[in-house]
């Protein structure tokens, strides 16, 4: 009779981080409206198409096709109405802020492995107090937000009709029936999660380090129920905006041409998704070079936005230190409790 085989079994490669097929997903799912948008329209309608396309990829389930339609629909029209609101309150910005803290409340009880619901209700808040707070103006900016959903969500499934399997991602409709059957974050994460972004919000209006919805979006991504993993994310999100404000700041200050801004915003968008599979501090330096390029790109006509590139770091600095200090807090109370 052969012995059994109790030899340790390996464990499967790890995936790589960079993916030509996924690289090439968003080079083209996002560069092509953001260039189209540039053509047709302007800088401010080729950020909104960019930042249209990179929300659709984002929220991907990457599964079939009713349940792609499902998640990209619900975001396009969380993210649409949020973007209303924004806009309806940008002379009451106030207001604004705190309706944003309000929808982070819903957004904290949502736990971080529900991958998909996570990352749509972190930004609903932040595009409010965005729009609110912003100077941007534009008549194509929603038409431009639609198509560059769209364009990305078609080029998303041209990927899955050519590579035949892709592997998913989330399952938002499981997501959903799980978060309504009581699979939340605890009442006191909840807390802290919404004291953290107001905490950030708040700080930044009163330094006036420059727009509170960068701080808010720090504190939103980088707060996390696991007190290692909050202060781990903390610390490479500031490293890696630290490092991508430098990278953007030579940018933006060498580089007038809205083409090129637009080559290089695609060029990040590229990236982003070995960056985020890299780690926080790699994650952190792509999204906020994206981000800025893009703003600039906006702002050409106006000048540019370079001041704006500089006050990014110490907006993040007090969204990283709003998320510090209630995770400690957040950490004392549980000690507090469970003693």
């Amino acid at each position: 009779m052969p012995l059994p085989d109790t030899a340790p079994r390996s464990a499967p490669p790890p995936a790589p981080v960079f993916e030509p097929a996924r690289a090439l997903l968003f080079a083209i799912g996002v560069g092509v409206p953001t260039l189209v948008a540039l053509a047709l329209a302007d800088g401010a309608a080729a950020m909104a198409a960019a930042i249209g396309a990179w929300n659709a990829l984002m929220t991907d389930p990457r599964r079939g096709l009713v349940t792609r339609l499902f998640a990209i629909g619900f975001a396009v029209l969380a993210f649409s109405a949020a973007g209303t609101a924004g806009y309806e309150l940008r002379d009451a910005p106030g207001w604004a802020m705190a309706i944003g803290a309000v929808l982070v409340v819903a957004a904290a009880h949502v736990p971080p492995n529900f991958v998909y619901l996570s990352i749509v209700m972190k930004l609903v808040p932040v595009i409010v107090v965005v729009i609110a707070t912003t100077t941007i103006r534009g008549e194509n900016l929603v038409a431009a937000f639609f198509a560059g959903s769209v364009f990305a969500t078609l080029t998303a499934l041209v990927e899955q009709v050519v590579r035949r399997q892709v592997a998913p991602a989330s399952d938002p409709r499981k997501e959903l029936a799980e978060l309504f059957a009581g699979h939340r974050n605890d009442l006191a994460f909840v807390v802290a999660y919404t004291a953290a972004a107001a905490l950030a919000m708040g700080c930044a209006t009163l330094l006036g380090t420059g727009r509170p919805a960068w701080a808010l979006l720090v504190s939103l991504f980088v707060m996390h129920p696991v007190r290692t993993q909050a202060v781990s994310n903390i610390f490479q999100r500031v490293g890696g905006t630290l490092v991508g404000v430098v990278v953007a700041w030579m940018i933006v200050t060498g580089v007038g041409n809205p083409w090129a801004l637009a080559a290089i915003a695609t060029l990040c968008a590229t990236l982003a998704p070995a960056g985020m599979k890299a780690g926080q501090f790699t994650a952190g330096v792509v999204a906020t070079v994206l981000v800025l390029i893009l703003i600039d790109l906006a702002f050409l006509a106006q000048g540019g936005d370079l001041p704006l590139v500089k006050a990014r770091l110490a907006d993040t600095l007090v969204g990283a230190a709003a998320a510090l200090v209630a995770t400690v807090a957040l950490d004392w109370w549980r000690r507090r409790a469970g003693g």
